[in-house]
């Protein structure tokens, strides 16, 4: 078997898939650096306020569970999100006349700090879905 594009699948076919890996529960990955997860949770649950960083959890929810257009952070592999976030700028937002979850995100983004993105990603990579 042969391995499939996702531009060569059907949309019918996209619509089952998506709908069968969204009620997919697997136990989040970790991977992050667990001494980074207290310092990770703050931030998510307060936000950095010398920054003007708001907390995350005001948009992607307590849980990290996400809603309609604003994702699910819980359970993300630690390496993914360090990179989503330290790469915002160059991969989402760049648009100033689009709004939406992406261009807010990307002040967000630029104000945390390497440090800070780690600490944000190892958190989230423990949490569940």
């Amino acid at each position: 078997m042969g391995i499939t594009s996702a531009h060569t699948v059907s949309p019918a076919m996209r619509a089952l898939l998506a709908a069968h890996f969204s009620g997919l529960d697997p136990p989040p990955i970790g991977r992050g650096p667990r001494d980074l997860v207290t310092t990770g949770r703050a931030i998510y649950q307060e936000g950095v306020p010398a920054a003007n960083v708001p907390a995350c959890s005001g948009c992607h929810g307590p849980e990290a569970n996400g809603r309609r257009e604003i994702p699910r952070l819980a359970g993300q592999l630690n390496s993914y999100t360090k990179i989503e976030l330290a790469e915002w700028s160059k991969k989402r937002g760049q648009n100033p006349l689009v709004e939406g979850p992406a261009a807010a995100m990307k002040p967000i983004a630029d104000s945390l700090s390497r440090a800070q993105i780690a600490a944000i990603a190892a958190y989230l990579s423990y949490l569940k879905k």
